[in-house]
């Protein structure tokens, strides 16, 4: 069986559902891919705890206080370990300058971070190639369309030779949870119940900005060979005015959606529609 040693970089929201995952359902996930997974380092934004023998996951907390001070990237690069991984669970726009890095050293990437792949274009494919040029895998797929296999279908559509002309596509659950539950009135709370139920980013306002989107649609776009800069895209935030706009839509018929929408020619918007 394969032995794959992770470093598990956050341990925010998402860091520790990973832990938990890995923890409780390694010898299920061993059976079912051949491969067996040893998480042997943990970090969050000021420590790390790093084991060439696998941590032992029962208390992942403990092990952070009593870690090392970051940074981490210099003894990541001392270990030997054949088959390593780092999946990056931050939402820390600057990682990516490690990316390059680590590939040097024999580490694939997995990220559901969005920041790395949605800088400039050419910040994009410079990662792509790199990783290509050590050997190493780069996989993205959670940072558009959650777990839906998206950038994946893209890509085997784009290297099958057939041109995407357009993307029209609804990427934000939580916009879409607020426009689907808002009844004209009452919206600041409605974002208050959307932030306590975990739908929200960690800041409400990266949704309500457009910022989330605008990163999704951006790595869609690359990922079909679109190489679109965040400067091309027509952003709307959601207005302060969103009642009145809810109001003209009913009077249509419509319901307000969030939508992200991006042209081959480079054309692109994210923004409410009817």
């Amino acid at each position: 069986m394969k032995e794959l040693n992770v470093f598990i970089a956050g341990y925010g929201r998402v860091g520790k559902a990973l832990v938990a995952m890995i923890r409780d359902n390694a010898p299920a996930i061993a059976s079912k891919t051949g491969k067996s997974l040893k998480v042997i380092g943990l970090s969050n934004s000021k420590r790390y705890a790093l084991d060439p023998a696998g941590l032992d996951l029962s208390d992942p907390q403990a092990l952070l206080e009593s870690g090392t001070p970051r940074p981490y990237l210099e003894a990541l690069c001392s270990l030997g370990l054949p088959d390593k991984l780092f999946v990056d669970c931050t939402a820390d726009g600057s990682i990516s300058g490690i990316y390059p890095v680590l590939f040097e050293h024999g580490y694939s990437v997995v990220a559901c971070n969005k920041k790395p792949f949605s800088g400039s274009s050419g910040e994009f494919f410079s990662l792509r190639g790199k990783a290509s040029s050590c050997g190493v895998s780069l996989r993205y797929e959670t940072t558009a369309g959650a777990a839906l296999p998206v950038l994946s279908t893209i890509d085997r559509v784009v290297h099958s030779g057939d041109e995407l002309y357009r993307i029209d596509a609804v990427l934000s659950g939580t916009l879409n949870y607020l426009c689907d539950n808002y009844d004209g009135s009452g919206f600041d709370a409605l974002v208050e119940d959307a932030r306590l139920k975990g739908y929200t980013e960690p800041d409400p306002r990266d949704d309500l900005s457009g910022r989330d989107v605008l990163r999704k649609i951006l790595i869609l776009s690359r990922q079909a060979g679109i190489p679109l800069e965040e400067g091309q895209v027509n952003l709307e935030p959601v207005p302060s005015d969103i009642d009145e706009r809810y109001r003209a839509a009913a009077s249509k018929g419509c319901r307000l959606r969030y939508v992200a929408s991006v042209e081959a020619g480079g054309r692109a918007s994210v923004g409410l529609a009817e």
